[in-house]
């Protein structure tokens, strides 16, 4: 699946009145990754995340960048299917 396809399909931000409400990208991403048969664990590496940050993100400590979020699709996009 092609990058941009991935992205488009994935980044929906909530919007709700016309106000934009709180975006969490981490389930979309989880989800990128089980479609393209790609392990999170090494969709992060190849992005050049750590998994602690991922974990940081995950748990609402942080949010990720959206230069990161772009790396991790184009690493999603990258990576061979996993077996």
């Amino acid at each position: 699946m092609r990058l941009r396809k991935i992205f488009r399909l994935t980044y929906r931000p909530n919007v709700a009145d016309g106000a934009a409400m709180h975006y969490d990208p981490i389930p979309d991403f989880e989800a990128a990754c089980a479609g393209a048969g790609v392990q999170i664990a090494q969709a992060l590496k190849n992005a050049g995340v750590a998994q602690s940050t991922y974990w940081r993100w995950k748990n609402g400590k942080f949010e990720p960048k959206s230069a990161t979020i772009r790396r991790l699709y184009e690493a999603i996009a990258a990576t061979p299917k996993s077996q």
